[in-house]
């Protein structure tokens, strides 16, 4: 009996150890420094609609995203992946392009398209 106490408490205390170095790991931020290789690469999805510069209304709907800041293609990206924005019924499309995108390459993503015209 001692011994099926004893297991059970350091299991409980492996599982608090545990949760608590996953919950560390989820809120540490992870360092943003810009690749434009990394932006080259995740842009060829976007040039598939958007042109090679950025110089395509997507489908013939959307902005020209190669004169747009780099803030507010950030904002745009961020916003379409949260599903808050829908401009030109383009949401749930661009929800989807981005789903699997993290914050970091949002980021690099703004910064690219916003130097494709320069």
């Amino acid at each position: 009996m001692k011994n099926r106490i004893q297991n059970l408490t350091l299991t409980l205390i492996s599982m608090s150890l545990l949760s608590v170095s996953l919950s560390a790991i989820e809120t540490t931020p992870v360092e943003y420094k810009y690749d434009n290789e990394v932006g080259k690469t995740l842009y060829k999805k976007c040039s598939a609609c958007h042109g090679d510069k950025g110089q395509n209304k997507a489908l013939g709907k959307s902005d020209v995203i190669g004169l747009i800041s780099e803030k507010e293609l950030y904002i745009s990206l961020k916003g379409y992946k949260e599903g808050k924005i829908n401009k030109h019924n383009m949401g749930p499309l661009m929800k989807g392009q981005l789903i699997t995108t993290t914050d970091n390459e949002m980021k690099t993503l703004a910064t690219y398209i916003s130097k494709l015209q320069k």
